[in-house]
């Protein structure tokens, strides 16, 4: 999409397009054949980084710690105001009734119930009409710390207020407008919020990193830390408060990633397996894997594709997910895997003359022409017990189209438990079928 300015820092899918603001805070319509046009009305306000909202009247609210953006069908991008002095970075709805909070304060407003456009009786997108709610006209507030919201997340029929010392929920009464439209629910949940883009609703439970630098699921009225594998790693970032979490459902995977700016890493979390890992980008400059950006994601239902973006390079560039293409920004997708440990049957000392495998050979696409496609190679190593791993090995998978075909590495040395380990980054499926080994007993 051109220079820096012009990097797209958070996307969003709307109608049958993905609308993108840039670091320089403009707004950016991506059609499906990949043409780009600027919505060069107004820019959004603020500093924070940018989160979505789609309001009942089918238009897009864009928030961004300033006065909000409002994109409706004609793709025209307007500023509006919400509240005389409220600066929202987080919002959501209940009973069509838009709740924003106020950046660096401890009020939240909420409008009129009524679809967007025509919430209070206003029309357009000039300004929502605010209701007086609790002691304060036009706000409740989350007065029973002191503590400013930092986000809030709507759950069914609740609105919960996320700050550093507190969380507290309220709840609509459906009674309306007015003071009676929402009440405070219990006293503050003991628990806390470190990084305020990192709140997230995946299946209708809410997750978010503490203060503390846990990653947390909401069960009930208390929280569960699930981040224990993880827990040096997040201790030892320089900055956590900029994480920026994204919910990637894509081909039976149910990830949720966990993006720090600063640090460059992005973590992955399955929520169904209860499994960590790491989103890594091969480097052809150091032959190993490095960190790999991941600032803005978004998922276009319409065309049932994911986007990503933020690299290092900021250049603006947006990319597709794709599950058949063994590349990644035209580098070489690298895919390991990693064998159990073998004992042959007893913990003595043997001596692994041969390991046998049978590898397919894999078929040709629309991504694999080039040269290193049609002679794909596959790398092997091994440790003996939990010794240093061996050199790589490189031999040839077999030609594209082949039959599966059997693969020998001689010699591999004296052992007692043995792991394996395969590595290939030509652009070609890998699927190891069978492994052999073939040892003989030593003496002690």
């Amino acid at each position: 999409l051109g220079s820096t300015d012009h990097s797209i820092v958070a996307m969003h899918w709307y109608l049958d397009y993905v609308i993108g603001v840039t670091a320089g805070r403009r707004t950016k319509v991506i059609r499906r054949d990949a043409t780009v046009r600027d919505i060069t009305d107004d820019f959004l306000s603020g500093s924070s980084q940018p989160t979505f909202l789609l309001d009942d009247d089918g238009s897009l609210l864009i928030f961004g710690g300033g006065a909000p953006l409002r994109i409706d069908g004609s793709l025209r991008a307007r500023t509006f105001a919400v509240g005389l002095q409220g600066s929202p970075t987080h919002a959501g709805i209940v009973d069509h009734s838009l709740i924003v909070n106020d950046v660096g304060s401890d009020t939240v407003y909420f409008s009129d119930i009524g679809l967007g456009s025509n919430r209070g009786g206003v029309g357009g997108h000039e300004m929502f009409a605010l209701q007086p709610a609790r002691s304060t006209p036009g706000s409740f507030t989350a007065g029973l710390r002191d503590d400013p919201v930092s986000a809030l997340a709507t759950l069914q029929n609740r609105v919960l207020l996320f700050g550093e010392q507190s969380v507290e929920a309220f709840y609509g009464t459906g009674a309306g407008g007015g003071a009676a439209a929402f009440r405070l629910e219990d006293d503050p949940m003991q628990s806390t919020l470190g990084a305020p883009y990192s709140l997230l609703n995946a299946t209708d439970t809410l997750w978010w990193l503490d203060y503390d630098r846990r990653f947390v699921r909401l069960e009930g009225r208390s929280t569960k830390t699930i981040s224990t594998p993880i827990e040096k790693q997040l201790q030892a970032l320089s900055t956590y408060s900029d994480c920026v979490t994204h919910l990637f459902e894509y081909q039976g995977h149910h990830l949720i990633l966990l993006h720090f700016k600063a640090a460059g890493l992005t973590l992955c979390y399955d929520y169904m397996l209860e499994a960590w890992s790491e989103w890594r980008l091969w480097s052809l400059t150091t032959g190993d894997w490095t960190t790999m950006p991941l600032t803005a994601y978004c998922f276009q239902p319409r065309w049932n594709m994911h986007f990503c973006a933020g690299q290092a390079d900021a250049t603006g560039e947006v990319f597709e997910l794709s599950p058949t293409t063994y590349q990644d920004n035209s580098n070489p997708l690298v895919r390991s895997w990693r064998g159990p440990y073998s004992d042959a049957g007893d913990m003595g000392l043997k001596f692994a003359r041969r390991l046998q495998f049978l590898v397919d050979g894999g078929t040709a696409n629309s991504y694999t022409s080039t040269s290193d496609a049609y002679n794909p190679t596959v790398e092997v190593r091994w440790r003996n017990e939990d010794r240093l791993w061996q050199e790589w090995r490189q031999m040839q998978l077999g030609t594209i189209g082949a039959m599966p075909s059997v693969r020998d590495v001689w010699c591999l040395s004296n052992f007692r438990r043995q792991q394996v380990e395969w590595r290939c980054s030509s652009p070609v499926p890998l699927r190891v079928n069978r492994i052999e080994v073939e040892a003989q007993p030593r003496g002690r």
